[in-house]
């Protein structure tokens, strides 16, 4: 536990606290049938005003958004027919896929995660102050 006072990056509490489903039932979850009491991200991103989405798991932006082709770091706005990379995304919101450190991911390392880390946090403008002091 940081001591009081202590810098600490805010988490959302998962809806799935204590379960974790493997890669292979996220797949499977992923063909079934849309949920309709879950908003579509584009509004929910748009209402929030957000100005990045960063997902943390290349395989789950891969199946999120039927992009299979997608890449680690920001992702395109157009296809390569200049169609939307994702139907209805706000205009203006980056997004951006970095690997799970976990399952087929394993092999990053700290150091290979920390630099990923810097380029979305340099895209913001502002790169953070290093904790240490």
């Amino acid at each position: 536990m940081p001591p009081a006072g202590a810098w600490r990056p805010w988490r959302r509490p998962s809806p799935l606290a204590g379960a974790r489903p493997t890669p292979a039932q996220l797949a499977a979850a992923a063909d079934g049938p849309a949920r309709d009491d879950v908003p579509p991200l584009p509004g929910d991103a748009e209402s929030a005003g957000l100005v990045r989405l960063l997902i943390v798991d290349i395989t789950a932006c891969r199946q999120a958004f039927d992009r299979p082709g997608a890449v680690l770091g920001v992702q395109p706005v157009t296809d390569e027919s200049g169609a939307p990379w994702v139907p209805g995304w706000p205009d203006g919101v980056a997004l951006w896929a970095l690997p799970n450190p976990s399952g087929l991911n394993v092999h990053e390392t700290a150091a290979t995660l920390a630099q990923k880390w810097r380029e979305v946090w340099a895209a913001t403008g502002a790169p953070p102050a290093s904790l240490r002091g």
